[in-house]
């Protein structure tokens, strides 16, 4: 991918506040499936940034499972980078299944809560 193209792609950029988690989960929409429970609104800060931030619960179990479980997540959603529309925040939530739910399905699951939210850019031919 040269310069060029790069220009014109959204940043990322982690949440880590939680004022902005409450803020997502107070006035976001919410999009649930068997691996994850993915909030997002429209950005407060910029037209073109995408700001992401992950959470998992102690309910999950112990910090070796609830990392495990935030590490795919962050992965499969680097996966999808090039398909998001810009201009975001989005807010994933672990569920129990989500450390040990086939790559397969998690895919899948993130595929179907994207298009779901409206978050995927159209595909141009």
């Amino acid at each position: 991918m040269t310069n060029k193209n790069l220009k014109n792609l959204p940043k990322i950029f982690r949440m880590k506040k939680r004022a902005d988690f409450l803020h997502l989960r107070d006035k976001g929409k919410t999009v649930v499936t068997k691996s994850f429970i993915m909030q997002y609104a429209p950005s407060k800060l910029s037209s073109n940034d995408i700001n992401i931030g992950f959470t998992a619960t102690k309910k999950i179990g112990k910090a070796t499972i609830r990392n495990r479980a935030k590490r795919r997540l962050k992965e499969v959603i680097a996966k999808k980078y090039l398909q998001l529309k810009g201009g975001y925040d989005i807010v994933l939530i672990a569920r129990s299944s989500t450390a040990q739910i086939s790559w397969g399905k998690l895919v899948a699951d993130m595929d179907k809560a994207l298009i779901e939210s409206k978050l995927i850019k159209p595909k141009q031919d």
